[in-house]
């Protein structure tokens, strides 16, 4: 990297290798070799006193029309690059080694801040200073991360700096008076200004209302008052459409040395690549126009070979990556991580699940259908996308169906869709709870609360509870089921009893008094309001329960069984489904058993720090059990304290769950990591997994062309309701 800043610039002449690309054909250019007849050739090579290689080839830029004899090299002229290293490789470690190794500008010889129009180092400066007249903050670099990752980042520069002159500053945008002041006209300025996308955008935002262009914006405030040393954005595929406000305020940025962290630089499509390469101030590719001529046209126009050429003539001098996969010259791994397992949990739909599923199923295939036989699969597909999404939150469970997530894009986009299916599954849960929840009239309701109300008055005859069992005294009234005959018992006694019952094809008789019992037919206990600690008798509700989360709640107790102390991480990506995982979980395990933390969206960044500061002490007591969202974990976290993780549900996108589990399995971590994906058999999810493995072996970028597009999303439609 520091090469890349050409900081050592003897480097190649002292014997190392020199930078890639250093000697290699600008794209645009095309090299021919000179027919048998070589005198003309010659001739021209002692007149012009080009090399030898030059007589033999001649080069044509084919777009131009211009010919050379000497070899066009492509030339690199940008200090920085793009630092893509796989996820959990220690692309934070590498930036901060970075900055404190080369912590200013080491062309300010006598190491004090200068007026940019100083002649002695204004040559080595971008020539867009000149215009913009701000002050050279020479010892600073500027990091902008996410703002889940910013106490990271903080922590992080704590652990690596060892020397007292050196410092960071955490910029949330009214906390420094003067960012202008404090880097530029004190003795010591911060060696580090950390800040968010977010500050970024409201300063850019805020000052440049009006502006007709991009080019118009020249912003003298806050972070846009200065020219930095360096610049570095993590999780950098975040301006990756250059149309969204965050990707023009990221622009706007000047910095002498620039650097993008990404583990994903193309995301979608490979037009991604563009904004990385813009906020790198790559010449002439920045140029939108020059994109699109060498790049995203050959690959509209399938001529694939000239369009990869090109990007990877753009990406060979800027980009640096490294895999878990890689090996060093000895054959050894360049980074020794534990092992990674990975392994898939078919489950099959509660009796309930079962029931919705095939509903909206039949509603879904009867709209994809229609579409295809009119041929307007595509003018329906915000419809589709409502379909199903809903098919993929019945499988998770069954009270899902029934909210709008907070990351429910889909269903934004067609309220009147969710309206009209809102009020059937409604007619529909009810249905359900009837046939599934039990098999209760209201007289014999109404009859059997009676008699254990005889049996239990108040609140105090619960005080001595005992489950006929196991024979716990007193119970935990959560957990507490009434049979028919009045008996209580333990809701994991109750149905591990009842399982092992019918694997054995026996009949269910209670175990207390030998009474006949049915499974559909059980009380429970519940508070009369929330305010109020009055419990009375209500049928117990199996239908609210899924089968993922019964293997969820499963599989945790085998390894507190097993492994008492283990910190655990769940990821779904849907918050809904967090809540109703973390009062399942809050249910069923005691506090002295199990500790539940949620990390989603809706934190604040004090509430984050919080949540994941607790979460990395290890307690030997007591499980610790993180609920966290897959696109908040998708994103930088480090969670090496945990080493088994348990994924709820699919994504669209294999590297957005790749990326969650690095979270996990990344340098630091010391144990085997251990994941488990729970998918719903014969459903919507098991299809997902084909596409899923499909987009591993094409590539996700493989769409830049909106006709591929379009057939993409078609096909995958039809994938999914074959």
């Amino acid at each position: 990297m520091l090469r890349r800043e050409q900081e050592f610039p003897k480097a190649a002449s002292d014997g190392e290798a020199s930078e890639p690309g250093a000697n290699m054909i600008n794209p645009l250019w095309k090299q021919f070799k000179w027919p048998n007849d070589m005198s003309w050739a010659a001739q021209n090579l002692q007149q012009d006193h080009v090399n030898v290689e030059d007589g033999i080839f001649f080069y044509a830029n084919l777009h131009s029309g211009e010919f050379s004899l000497a070899k066009p090299i492509l030339k690199t002229m940008i200090k920085g690059g793009i630092l893509s290293d796989e996820m959990g490789l220690g692309k934070t470690v590498a930036a901060y080694s970075l900055v404190l190794s080369c912590p200013h500008d080491s062309d300010v010889v006598d190491k004090k801040l200068f007026d940019i129009e100083n002649t002695a180092v204004s040559d080595n400066l971008p020539s867009t200073w000149q215009d913009n007249k701000k002050p050279y903050a020479s010892k600073t670099t500027l990091i902008v991360v996410p703002m889940s990752l910013l106490t990271q980042w903080s922590n992080e520069f704590t652990k690596a700096n060892n020397s007292p002159d050196m410092y960071h500053e955490v910029y949330y945008g009214g906390n420094v008076s003067s960012l202008k002041t404090l880097l530029t006209k004190t003795k010591t300025p911060p060696t580090v200004v950390l800040t968010t996308y977010g500050i970024v955008q409201n300063e850019w935002t805020k000052h440049s209302k009006g502006r007709m262009t991009d080019e118009d914006v020249n912003i003298s405030s806050g972070l846009f008052s200065v020219n930095f040393y360096r610049i570095i954005i993590d999780e950098g595929h975040n301006i990756r459409n250059r149309t969204t406000v965050t990707s023009k305020a990221v622009m706007a940025l000047q910095g002498k040395c620039k650097w993008v962290l990404t583990g994903t630089p193309i995301i979608n499509r490979l037009d991604d690549l563009y904004s990385l390469v813009k906020f790198l101030e790559l010449d002439p590719w920045r140029q939108i126009n020059y994109w699109k001529t060498f790049v995203s046209t050959p690959f509209e126009s399938k001529n694939y070979k000239q369009a990869f050429d090109v990007v990877n003539a753009i990406l060979e001098p800027v980009l640096l990556r490294r895999t878990k996969q890689m090996k060093d010259k000895d054959g050894k791994p360049l980074v020794e991580l534990p092992p990674k397992e990975v392994v898939i949990k078919r489950l099959p739909f509660s009796k309930s699940q079962d029931l919705l599923y095939k509903f909206l199923l039949d509603k879904a295939e009867v709209s994809v259908k229609s579409g295809i036989a009119r041929g307007d699969l595509l003018k329906k597909y915000s419809t589709i996308l409502v379909h199903i999404l809903r098919l993929r939150q019945v499988c998770c469970h069954p009270g899902l169906i029934g909210s709008q997530d907070e990351n429910d894009e889909d269903l934004s986009k067609n309220n009147k869709l969710v309206t009209e299916q809102t009020v059937e599954l409604d007619s529909l849960m009810r249905v359900v709870s009837e046939r599934f929840d039990n098999s209760f009239s209201k007289e014999e309701l109404d009859a059997m609360i009676q008699r254990l109300k005889v049996k239990y008055p108040d609140n105090k005859s619960f005080q001595s509870l005992e489950c006929s069992i196991c024979t716990t005294e007193p119970m935990d009234l959560d957990k507490a089921l009434f049979t028919e005959c009045g008996h209580s018992f333990c809701e994991k006694c109750l149905f591990e009893y009842i399982e092992f019952q019918n694997s054995k094809n026996l009949g269910l008789k209670c175990p207390n008094c030998r009474n006949q019992i049915d499974a559909c037919r059980l009380l429970a206990l519940v508070q009369t309001n929330s305010n109020s600690k009055n419990l009375e008798f209500k049928p117990y509700s199996p239908a609210s329960k899924s089968s993922k989360i019964t293997a969820l709640l499963k599989e945790l107790q085998l390894l507190q069984d097993s492994s008492a102390g283990e910190q655990v991480v769940i990821f779904s990506q849907f918050s809904t489904y967090l809540d109703i995982l973390e009062k399942e979980l809050t249910h069923t395990f005691s506090k002295d058993v199990a500790k539940i933390y949620k990390f989603d969206g809706r934190l604040s960044l004090k509430e984050r720090t919080s949540v994941l500061a607790d979460f990395a002490v290890k307690d030997y007591s007591r499980q610790k059990i993180l609920l966290l969202s897959l696109k908040a974990g998708g994103v930088g976290l480090n969670l090496t304290c945990a080493s088994h993780a348990y994924m709820m549900d699919p994504w669209w996108s294999p590297s957005m769950e790749d990326q969650a589990i690095d979270r996990l399995h990344r340098i630091g971590q010391t144990n085997s990591v251990k994941v488990m994906r729970f998918i719903i058999q014969d459903s919507i999810e098991e299809k997902m997994l084909r596409i899923q493995e499909k987009k591993r072996t094409i590539g996700e970028a493989m769409d830049t062309d909106e006709d591929e597009r379009r057939k993409r999303r078609i096909e995958e439609i039809q994938m999914l309701f074959e």
